[in-house]
């Protein structure tokens, strides 16, 4: 399971058997041990029937019924509501109730919005999991800590956000962040926000990362994946917000780190690009390394234009003739199994399955614009 996927809000309530409660709250994995939330006598003195009471008024965020409860219990915020230790503010938090959290969050010391769910989570780490800015505002001025402190999976609010692809939030907590985030987080913590940015597709966040840590650009994930294969893998669009400006950062950086290049490495996510149709860092590649365009792949060795073709990419392949006298040095080579490209033009995996046509219909149409195709250029 990846981070993006494991950062997850689902139903769980221990609390009310109310099936319009079940859903409010967060499942927070295998807890070894509860935290102390408050003083101990706080806690033994609160029955389920106000911890229910509460619950409710912080889902519903009903202030007026919430405030009733300062009489016979003080610090009624503080009290875990199940065995998980979510607190009347995790709930509000959760169900967007940003006057409800504004006005307990005044009522609260800066150490109260520090109190976790036995799986690390704050109320700030859950606002930068769903996104709330505004609420994420409210605690950020009262408590200047809250963006430092881990929630689950050891993640920082800024990569728990960034991993459930909240690119607002994500812009907000970078800002947040910025005059002390390059002196104060490991770069490994760097680099794990770096690659859920692009594995989320916040891409303007990733370009700002990679201009002040050109370093980023031979840096590999779990999967052993660098940047630019992990973005070779994607079919990117130049109308995404900040696509442009990621790629451009990338070979940027791929500039300064010469020294650390591995030509092997760029073969590999010229590849991966022209399988997948990603035109922008094929652009790039031939701009930077316009000698990777007579690579060969080393397993089947088959050419650029051989990829083309094979995988029916278009785009790819009139890219690939743009380029020069780059056909008649390919039109020449062989794969592994003995095909030249006309060969492989001639070949279409499952066409009534991606087509919806009889297989007979579907080859001859698509043989036929495929070799129009070659023979016009």
């Amino acid at each position: 399971m990846s981070d993006s996927e494991g950062v997850i809000l689902s139903a769980a309530d221990d609390i009310s058997k109310l099936e319009n409660l079940s859903e409010l709250d967060i499942v927070v994995g295998d807890a070894q041990h509860l935290q102390s939330q408050g003083p101990k006598s706080l806690v033994l003195g609160a029955d389920k029937k106000l911890k229910r009471q509460i619950y409710i008024a912080a889902a519903s965020g009903n202030w007026s019924e919430a405030s009733s409860y300062f009489k016979s219990h003080p610090h009624w915020w503080r009290i875990p509501l199940n065995a998980r230790g979510i607190t009347a503010l995790h709930v509000a938090v959760r169900m967007r109730k940003t006057s409800f959290v504004e006005k307990l969050v005044n009522c609260m010391n800066m150490e109260d919005l520090e109190i976790s769910m036995a799986d690390g989570n704050t109320a700030f780490c859950l606002a930068a999991i769903t996104g709330n800015v505004k609420i994420a505002e409210i605690m950020l001025r009262k408590n200047p800590r809250l963006p430092w402190i881990k929630g689950q999976k050891d993640m920082l609010p800024i990569q728990l956000s960034s991993s459930a692809g909240h690119i607002p939030m994500g812009e907000f907590l970078f800002q947040a962040l910025k005059e002390d985030l390059h002196k104060t987080i490991p770069f490994q913590d760097i680099v794990k926000l770096f690659f859920l940015t692009i594995d989320n597709n916040i891409y303007t966040m990733a370009a700002k990362l990679l201009d002040h840590y050109p370093k980023l650009v031979t840096v590999e994930d779990d999967g052993e994946l660098t940047p630019l294969k992990k973005l070779a893998r994607f079919s990117l669009s130049k109308e995404a917000i900040g696509c442009t400006d990621i790629v451009s950062s990338l070979f940027r950086g791929m500039e300064e780190e010469k020294e650390s290049l591995n030509y092997a490495k760029l073969s590999e996510a010229m590849f991966v690009a022209a399988k997948s149709g990603n035109i922008m860092i094929l652009e790039f590649l031939f701009k930077y390394h316009p000698d990777l365009l007579f690579e060969v792949d080393s397993t089947e060795q088959r050419s650029l234009l051989h990829i083309a073709i094979l995988h029916r990419q278009e785009t790819v392949y009139r890219l690939i003739l743009n380029q020069g006298d780059s056909k008649n040095v390919m039109v020449q080579l062989v794969d592994f199994e003995g095909n030249n490209v006309l060969h492989l033009a001639a070949k279409l995996d499952h066409p009534e399955e991606r087509f919806g046509l009889s297989i007979n219909y579907v080859q001859m149409r698509t043989e036929e614009t495929w070799f129009q195709v070659y023979i016009c250029n």
